[in-house]
């Protein structure tokens, strides 16, 4: 944003803004879906089609199913991280009615992922609340993970068994013992959890005599922990991001490149094709013809959206940080690098740079937010549902290296 949302906006401005926070967290489709559904109409068959590739359903009647899910999860969540906001903020932030909005305000901009905050300096005036930096963590990592993940997780339970009290997990869908996640989970779960731990470390030793210098110890952890969090997906910040050195902000980039899980309030490439894209090298350097994880094979399709999306990303980041070096020469290449990614990803971060671009820098940055937020879905869509060539051309081999 280059205005301030919370003294450049009325009230009523800021309600639209919450609107469209909220509708593009949902999403287009999922909303579109809900609209339907809240009418009593129906969706057309090839709606219903792209409604279940996009939830990774499993029938178009579990596809329904699942953006009724969204709508309740994410409501749910919302109202529930309002008020852990609202019970965590400082008691003389505002009174009644504006506490509240406050608090759902920032519930709902963290759970979907937007980073709006209705403070000039975003979070840093918090950096040493534990309470409030755990439920914008919680709510980021909670809108990041994705329906699919969510779904999953809350289908299962422990169930006691008489065989030596031992604890299962158990599938509420068939009810058979099932301790196994999906792959989709895995594969989220895994890297999610990977990719916390690299940025909570990465950002710790390279800023710890650095930006966190002037810092206590326990708020020196939290700003690493909330700062491995919110930049791959939602775009807070509890410290001053142009103070950070140039490799914090390289680890930055990589960090927004990456995004959030599938079918998730974030953007970027997303966790399961970066985990996709390691699994081929493997499986590559391994001299095996197939992908394969956790005893399943992944079908050549998955395999090819994932190497297109990254291959796409790249080409439309280095252009339009190319473009935009043209249209305003006077920025570092770094930054404006710094503010493609952060546009094309979707988070929002910013080293201060935004407001300062020329008109035409500011509509680049806007068709990278537009081809983030759509083009990646559009192309892996299109890749996977691609049919098969009715003709095959003989092989020949070139030399790669």
């Amino acid at each position: 944003s280059v205005l301030d949302t919370g003294s450049d906006f009325s009230l009523f401005g800021q309600a639209v803004i919450l609107f469209l926070i909220q509708f593009g967290g949902l999403g287009i489709i999922t909303f579109v879906a809900l609209m339907a559904l809240a009418s009593k109409g129906s969706l057309s068959v090839p709606h219903q089609a792209t409604l279940s590739q996009v939830s990774n359903a499993r029938s178009f009647v579990d596809a329904r199913q699942q953006v009724l899910y969204i709508a309740v999860i994410a409501l749910g969540v919302e109202v529930i991280g309002a008020l852990c906001i609202m019970s965590s903020a400082p008691v003389d932030i505002s009174g009644g009615f504006d506490r509240f909005f406050w608090s759902l305000f920032h519930s709902v901009s963290a759970f979907c992922n937007a980073g709006f905050a209705l403070q000039s300096d975003s979070l840093e005036s918090f950096s040493s609340n534990w309470g409030l930096g755990l439920c914008f963590m919680a709510l980021i990592t909670l809108g990041g993970l994705g329906t699919p993940v969510l779904r999953e997780l809350g289908s299962l339970r422990w169930h006691r068994t008489r065989l030596g009290g031992r604890r299962l997990m158990r599938s509420l869908g068939d009810g058979r013992f099932s301790p196994r996640l999906r792959v989709q989970a895995k594969l989220a779960l895994g890297t999610t959890a990977l990719l916390l731990l690299i940025g909570f470390a990465g950002f710790a030793l390279l800023e710890w005599n650095g930006v966190l210098a002037d810092k206590p110890v326990h708020e020196r952890i939290l700003a690493a922990l909330f700062q491995s969090v919110s930049p791959r997906t939602a775009g807070f910040n509890s410290v001053p991001i142009g103070d950070c050195q140039d490799s914090t902000r390289l680890l930055l980039i990589l960090q927004m490149v990456v995004g959030a899980n599938p079918v998730s309030t974030g953007g970027g490439i997303k966790t399961v094709a970066l985990a996709v894209l390691f699994l081929t090298l493997r499986s590559m350097l391994a001299g095996r013809n197939q992908v394969e994880v956790a005893g399943r094979t992944l079908p050549s399709s998955v395999v090819r959206a994932a190497v297109s999306l990254t291959v796409i990303y790249i080409f439309v980041a280095v252009s339009l940080t190319l473009v935009l070096s043209i249209t305003d020469p006077d920025h570092s290449m770094e930054n404006l690098a710094f503010e493609i990614v952060s546009a094309l990803s979707t988070v929002g971060l910013s080293t201060g740079l935004t407001a300062e671009l020329s008109g035409i820098g500011k509509f680049i940055l806007c068709v990278a937010m537009f081809a983030g937020r759509v083009g990646p879905l559009t192309l892996a869509m299109t890749v996977v549902r691609s049919q098969a060539s009715r003709h095959t051309y003989p092989t020949e081999s070139v030399v790669l290296g």
